[in-house]
């Protein structure tokens, strides 16, 4: 993730990068010096793994989403902040913190929020995760205004992860990204224990077959037997702990390959739908057809043909 070689910083207009600020990021206000007409930055994105990826550098004094900003453009996802060059103030939810290079800090697009980097230049790369998912996935664990300090083991690994998003083939993101989340949920959990709160130990049982299901989905013979004996539990809790997330393992197992599925037929529409759907854990075709249609609404060979009419 090294925007140097990814990125050239160019000469902006204030005016012209917070309309191509907001086209990326949703509504934000951009301030600076009275005086100052112009700034140094660059604004790019990414897609991996289904997920977009803002790249931002830029020398403003502050950049800030007020409840104005947020009658304007609600948004319906958190943001995660990871910086890359330079320094950055972050202030969301009573939370106030200075990011250095290797921080990240989560900002809730529903909450006001201040990034804060008196006319220096920053270099940050900002993660948009849906806020469904999130809420699924999390619970009331995930909050606006969490750091998330460079010096902890659990960053460490995520910043690793996403790294490998960015830079892997498309058909292996999508294992990383579910391993990224896995992480994600484990610091979730541990800075709820922090803060003292009650945690619900069924998360990371959870966790962690969704996590074990992202590495082996692949493997047609990897079931709900699989999964129970690699967490070390029985296949009654395993099944309890999916009832209570309204699921069965089966059920989110077959999400995982039909989802595998579509980023590999978009990523080389020329791969045969029967190759794609063997490589991806399916050993029957026609129930490959059904899932893939029940997810999607369309099949396999009609997002093959579609992804190749793109091309």
């Amino acid at each position: 993730m090294d925007l140097k070689e990814r990125h050239s910083t160019q000469t902006y207009e204030i005016g012209r990068f917070a309309e191509e600020l907001n086209a990326v990021c949703g509504a934000f206000d951009v301030r600076n010096e009275p005086d100052t007409t112009h700034i140094s930055g660059h604004l790019s994105t990414a897609v991996a793994s289904g997920l977009e990826f803002a790249f931002v550098g830029q020398n403003t004094c502050q950049i800030n989403r007020s409840a104005r900003n947020i009658r304007q453009d609600p948004g319906n996802h958190y943001f995660l902040i990871f910086q890359e060059q330079g320094r950055a103030g972050m202030c969301q939810a009573g939370t106030e913190t200075s990011l250095e290079p290797g921080d990240m800090f989560l900002i809730d697009s529903t909450l006001p929020s201040e990034f804060i980097y008196e006319g220096q230049f920053s270099r940050q790369i900002s993660l948009h995760l849906p806020r469904e998912e999130m809420s699924s996935r999390y619970g009331m664990r995930i909050k606006g205004g969490t750091v998330i300090s460079r010096r902890d083991p659990l960053g460490h690994a995520m910043r690793s992860l996403l790294r490998q998003v960015l830079h892997d083939d498309k058909k292996s993101q999508f294992h990383v990204m579910e391993s990224f989340y896995s992480v994600f949920g484990s610091y979730l959990m541990n800075h709820c224990i922090g803060q003292h709160s009650a945690p619900d130990p069924s998360q990371l049982i959870y966790d962690r077959a969704v996590n074990a299901m992202a590495q082996n989905f692949s493997e047609a013979d990897f079931g709900v037997l699989e999964i129970a004996k690699k967490l070390g539990v029985s296949t009654r809790t395993l099944q309890r702990v999916f009832r209570d997330h309204g699921e069965s393992p089966r059920q989110k197992l077959q999400q995982l390959r039909v989802s595998a599925a579509r980023v590999a037929l978009e990523s080389d529409s020329h791969q045969s739908v029967a190759t794609v759907a063997y490589d991806c854990g399916f050993n029957d075709l026609s129930t490959f057809y059904r899932q893939y249609r029940g997810m999607f609404g369309n099949t396999p060979t009609m997002q093959s043909a579609a992804c190749r009419a793109l091309q």
